[in-house]
């Protein structure tokens, strides 16, 4: 059976200090395992991997997918993981409600994330928006209504922000559209290789003003780069979704990416 072999990632949080106990998950030489592992897939179809991402012993997400030979500092399986708040449930900080979202507005911030979109609260969001702006982000903030049955909640807003860079800037397009057209079968991939073309010329932050429902009308290929998702993930999400006839199925109803 293949080895897991860790991946390094700067998004992985530090082991914590002791007081949490372990999960089961250990190396082969007994070590706790903590972070994100690859491996061949063992049940899959040949080219085909499986991941992990797990936290202090405790598997937190794991998938598998097409191999998809494709780095970039500002892709990464974590990007969607602790995005998507996926798998927190032995997770204890991450378990915490606005977690995600937290995460996603420092990853933002640091460079780690393309684009993304998070609720804040009204107060937090004016200190993130001064960061944004020295930080050389696109940005919007829109009011979200309150709700009366809750009025000693805090005030909240929907941010959505990006770097302000061409797709062609900071990602090896070529190189991708290289994988998709290997990993996928020609029917399948043309669609995601010719949107990938057409948005190359494009600002990643033409997203930011743009209402949340045309992103959803971009092919997942795009919707998953630009949010710097693993194409891994997102090339086996294509597969599942011609497999059910779907052209672009909303990947987050609750408007977190």
């Amino acid at each position: 059976m293949p080895e897991w072999i860790p991946m390094l990632d700067e998004r992985t949080p530090p082991r914590p200090n002791g007081i949490i106990e372990p999960g089961p998950w250990r190396t082969a030489d007994g070590t706790i395992m903590h972070g994100l592992y690859r491996r061949s897939s063992i049940r899959q179809p040949p080219l085909w991997t499986e991941g992990m991402a797990i936290w202090n012993g405790w598997l937190q997400h794991q998938w598998t997918g097409p191999r998809m030979p494709f780095s970039s500092l500002w892709i990464s399986p974590l990007n969607e993981i602790f995005s998507q708040g996926l798998g927190t449930e032995n997770i204890p900080h991450q378990h915490a409600p606005g977690w995600s979202d937290t995460w996603t507005a420092n990853a933002l911030l640091s460079g780690l994330k393309p684009f993304g979109r998070f609720l804040y609260a009204e107060q937090r969001a004016h200190d993130w928006v001064r960061l944004a702006g020295a930080a050389g982000l696109a940005y919007n903030v829109t009011p979200i209504p309150a709700n009366p049955a809750e009025r000693s909640a805090s005030p909240q807003v929907r941010i959505s922000a990006a770097l302000t860079l061409r797709y062609n800037e900071i990602f090896d397009l070529e190189a991708l559209i290289t994988c998709y057209k290997m990993a996928l079968a020609p029917d399948i991939a043309a669609p995601h290789v010719q949107a990938l073309q057409i948005i190359s010329d494009e600002f990643i932050s033409m997203h930011v003003m743009a209402p949340p429902e045309n992103f959803e009308t971009h092919s997942r290929a795009v919707r998953g780069l630009t949010l710097g998702y693993d194409p891994t993930l997102t090339a086996a999400r294509i597969l599942t979704d011609a497999a059910h006839g779907h052209l672009h199925p909303t990947d987050d109803p609750a408007g977190r990416s």
